[in-house]
């Protein structure tokens, strides 16, 4: 905690954080992770901090258990992924206040995210070689000249360029604020479709964390696929 240097910019349930969205990205099926929070209690009062809605696939700890007058700490945020029961996206709002016995309420909240993949299997040589490849036109789109309008759309083309069916298990949205559509999920050798994005404005500019398209997919090398939403 004494060597943490950085900044505290976020107000959370009457501390003070580092961040106020955590990510558990590229977790494959079957890992432990540990993720932190470094919080300060900015108040002349001694605090037991708490996290409350916590899903079981989550173990929060507090390192000191309690904090005195201007002391900082770290909330370590341990991710159990054998509990996740879906591939891809899953999230979470957990709430975090200085003592037990507080409301939940939108200033306390944290959003937690985490991208779960399938267990990895080495590929042979010929597999790999015979495996789906799938190719984009673009990995990010841009919404953020919207002249005034309300909202925004964006095509990207999916081609599998490989040897085998591509098949698209999943399609998630990272935010609230896009809409989209895709024709085919299963796409055969040479095969392509078109993604249709749309992202509406006002709801973009109040979300906490990066708009993004996820997509879990049967590509060895692209398992998995994100789209950048810039607003």
């Amino acid at each position: 905690v004494e060597n943490f240097s950085g900044d505290y910019p976020h107000s959370i349930g009457g501390l003070l954080t580092d961040v106020d969205a955590i990510e558990f990205d590229d977790v494959n099926k079957g890992d432990v992770v540990t993720q932190d929070i470094h919080i300060m209690n900015p108040s002349g009062q001694y605090v037991t901090p708490v996290v409350m809605h916590l899903p079981t696939y989550l173990r929060a700890e507090f390192i000191p258990r309690t904090l005195g007058p201007k002391q900082a700490g770290v909330l370590h945020l341990t991710m159990n992924s054998r509990n996740l029961r879906l591939l891809g996206l899953n999230q979470a709002n957990i709430y975090l206040s200085k003592n037990m016995g507080e409301n939940v309420s939108e200033d306390k909240e944290i959003i937690v995210s985490s991208v779960l993949l399938p267990e990895r299997t080495p590929l042979s040589e010929d597999e790999s070689k015979k495996a789906p490849r799938l190719s984009l036109s673009a990995n990010s789109v841009d919404m953020s000249k919207t002249m005034g309008k309300e909202k925004v759309k964006k095509n990207v083309l999916l081609k599998n360029e490989g040897n085998d069916v591509l098949e698209i298990s999943a399609i998630q949205m990272f935010t609230k604020g896009i809409e989209l559509t895709l024709p085919k999920r299963s796409l055969k050798p040479g095969e392509s479709t078109k993604m249709k994005i749309t992202g509406y404005i006002d709801i973009l500019k109040k979300v906490k964390t990066r708009p993004r398209v996820l997509m879990i997919t049967n590509d060895p090398d692209r398992q998995k696929v994100i789209i950048e939403i810039k607003k």
